[in-house]
């Protein structure tokens, strides 16, 4: 696997915004789609599988969703008080993660990016 730092990209699945977005693939098992991933970072030119922290090349490779929240859902991207617009804000980011054997260093790449 090739790969050098992390890009993690902010896009929320938010049914109410983006219903598209959180539609996770179903057809492929999730090595095919971890196999999919490490072959498009390859293809956008991710040079080596270094660690940036400890530059060896053992990884684990995991597919998550990141729960998350966009301010910018928000109308006025309030976040505080807590309020019914903030509940509704809600999503999650679907993931590539790598984390380093060695040192524990994680990386994550945005599967909506990737096109994964």
């Amino acid at each position: 696997m090739i790969l050098n730092r992390a890009t993690l990209s902010v896009h929320f699945c938010l049914q109410f915004i983006q219903p598209n977005r959180c539609e996770m693939s179903t057809s492929q098992s999730p090595q095919e789609r971890i196999q999919r991933g490490i072959e498009e970072l390859k293809r956008r030119g991710i040079k080596n599988d270094n660690c940036p922290r400890c530059n060896t090349t053992g990884w684990t490779v995991e597919l998550i969703e990141m729960s998350a929240r966009s301010a910018q859902a928000i109308p006025g991207g309030q976040l505080f008080p807590r309020s019914a617009a903030y509940d509704q804000a809600g999503g999650f980011i679907p993931l590539l993660e790598f984390i380093c054997k060695n040192c524990g260093h994680a990386m994550f790449h945005d599967l909506n990016v990737l096109g994964v």
